[in-house]
């Protein structure tokens, strides 16, 4: 008895040290040459992992019920007779001994042929028989109702689970083995208030729907019970209300939220968990059957917008955006394309368009509520959108109409260069958009904005060149796009537009340094439109000899100024030359006294 003790003992060190020197390992490699912890436990790990599974084997043995026989002679370490003094030794060594085993044979390999040692034959077991052994002992811990297991036991077996999973033995992991270790996730998220608990089961589940979408046979009907799908999105759902319970507002306004920890949650442990339910999320439409993509996608939607909408801080704000809301937009707009509703189809059908249509509708009128979406992110939804959503859904008169009075709302209220900057990159993405009907429909209801704001320019306080220099690059595009009978009517009026900027030998010296800056712009963008289109730029100077004089007078002017820099550059790298002295000392005198 005393010798087992010892011997559970001196294991469990092993397996410890032989966790520890992993997990240095991982964290910064050992340079080649110098020896390492890992080094000191390589020599003896055939040895220990066989000995680490035979502890594990017993410990499922020992934690069978009383009505469960043992085998006649026991097991590695205990005889029939010892079975109840040892249980509670066992119970302080098995877990890290799943962990250092779980960490060995991912690495090395479940075939692995173990060494033999002194304590006896102990029967070989199987690729498959190892894994399930070690995944059996793991889960069992985990769903046990009849233990309590600490923390610490559960984040040790949450480790093992995601090294099992990871090991390349994904045809092991059936179905069914799958949903029950979400069915586990999904019980210590709503029991565990431990935020590596948390982590931990995020991260398995991240692994689970990996190992699923690599399996070729996965074709989910999303059938409540029996649907992996399912049981992700029950475990998505209990992270998400876990980090934002506005979401359910039941459980907001009931007295056990208002006295629980719920209200108070880490503010970067919810971003990290929101963007890797997010990465979940985008990845479920391509693990169901048609049938199956029918069902889920208006709950996948809503959860993307419910996100959004929470997350997003309040509409009278000029925030930064954060990364999980600038994730779920991005998710929202890998929801809307084509192929997450109907496989490998190009094309949406009429009922995904209708949801598409709803779930952009239902977006947009975030906006307008009390606590309603932050201007910037409405934006930042719309340029993103334009990418992904059907030229269908962008066209569509009732969504046209309500895009641009939200985002002319927004334009019109723009309290900062940050907001006026992102309704210029959206203004920009949507004029671009490939379908020529979508473009043209928001240039004749944006474009007006765009040059309006770009002729006011010299009344800007204070003025900021970016944001002039994005507005002067989105409505330069709108040449490219403009029919050709119509292209030299565009030049003409881009080029009357940035002449307003043009200064001359007359004016310059008394210009301010802000009109300065702007003839700079002005000129610039006149060089890019005679050079991008110089037939019609020729047509359109022809045509109006004042604006072909003004144009003249600044390239002369710019010419003279650069001119003028130059010489000014060369006077001074002379007169530099000229004051240095002849002779120079070799040593420094300066620090002498």
């Amino acid at each position: 008895m005393a010798g087992a003790m010892e011997k559970l003992a001196v294991l469990r060190a092993w397996a410890e040290v032989y966790i520890e020197a992993v997990s240095r390992e991982q964290k910064k490699p050992t340079p080649s040459g110098t020896e390492s912890l890992l080094d000191l436990v390589n020599p003896e790990l055939r040895s220990l992992a066989r000995l680490w599974i035979a502890i594990l084997r017993d410990h499922a043995l020992l934690s069978l019920s009383q009505e469960h026989q043992l085998p006649a002679e026991g097991g590695t370490f205990f005889t029939a007779e010892t079975r109840d003094a040892v249980k509670s030794h066992y119970r302080s060594v098995w877990s890290a001994c799943l962990h250092a085993a779980s960490l060995y044979l991912k690495q090395e390999g479940f075939g692995i042929r173990l060494n033999t040692d002194s304590l006896g034959s102990i029967a070989e077991l199987s690729e498959t028989d190892r894994f399930h052994l070690l995944l059996g002992v793991a889960m069992e811990a985990l769903c046990s109702r009849t233990s309590a297991q600490s923390d610490d036991t559960i984040i040790t077996c949450l480790k093992s689970v995601y090294t099992l999973l990871t090991s390349k033995r994904e045809s092991v992991v059936s179905p069914a083995i799958s949903r029950e270790i979400l069915a586990v996730l999904h019980r210590l998220m709503l029991t565990r208030d431990n935020s590596n608990i948390r982590t931990l089961s995020i991260n398995v589940l991240e692994q689970l729907v990996n190992t699923c979408r690599d399996s070729t046979t996965c074709c989910d009907d999303v059938t409540p019970g029996s649907s992996f799908v399912f049981s992700c999105l029950e475990v998505c759902l209990s992270i998400i209300v876990r980090h934002i319970p506005a979401i359910n507002s039941n459980l907001v306004t009931s007295s056990v939220y208002q006295t629980s920890s719920l209200k108070y949650t880490n503010q970067q442990e919810m971003k990290q968990a929101v963007c890797a339910v997010l990465n979940v999320i985008e990845q479920l439409p391509s693990l169901c059957s048609q049938n199956g993509r029918t069902s889920v996608m208006p709950i996948l939607l809503y959860l993307v917008i419910s996100i959004i909408k929470e997350v997003s801080p309040a509409n009278n704000t000029d925030a930064d955006v954060s990364p999980a809301v600038t994730k779920a937009l991005r998710t929202f707009a890998i929801l809307c394309k084509p192929d997450s509703f109907n496989g490998e189809e190009e094309k949406h059908t009429s009922q995904s368009l209708q949801l598409v249509l709803s779930a952009l509708v239902y977006l947009l009128e975030a906006y307008k509520e009390p606590r309603g979406l932050q201007p910037l992110v409405l934006l930042y939804a719309v340029a993103i959108l334009s990418h992904s959503c059907p030229a269908e859904v962008l066209a569509c008169e009732r969504i046209r109409e309500q895009v641009v009075s939200t985002v002319t709302s927004i334009w019109e209220k723009a309290g900062t260069s940050k907001v006026r900057k992102a309704f210029i990159q959206m203004c920009q993405t949507l004029f671009q958009h490939p379908d020529s009907i979508v473009s043209h429909c928001y240039i004749r209801s944006l474009g007006p904005l765009l040059c309006s704001h770009l002729l006011h320019a010299t009344s800007h306080q204070p003025l900021d060149l970016q944001e002039i220099s994005m507005a002067v690059t989105a409505v330069e595009v709108l040449v490219s796009l403009t029919p050709a009978e119509h292209s030299v009517s565009t030049v003409a009026l881009l080029c009357s537009l940035f002449s307003t900027y043009l200064l001359n030998t007359v004016n310059y010296d008394s210009a301010t340094p802000q009109a300065k800056q702007l003839f700079t712009v002005g000129l610039e963008a006149i060089k890019t439109l005679a050079s991008n289109h110089p037939q019609q730029f020729k047509v359109v100077t022809s045509s109006s000899p004042p604006l072909r004089s003004a144009i003249e007078q600044a390239f002369l002017l710019h010419q003279s100024n650069e001119a003028a820099a130059q010489k000014k550059a060369a006077e001074a790298s002379k007169q530099k030359q000229q004051a240095k002295p002849a002779i120079q000392l070799k040593m420094n005198f300066g620090n002498f006294t």
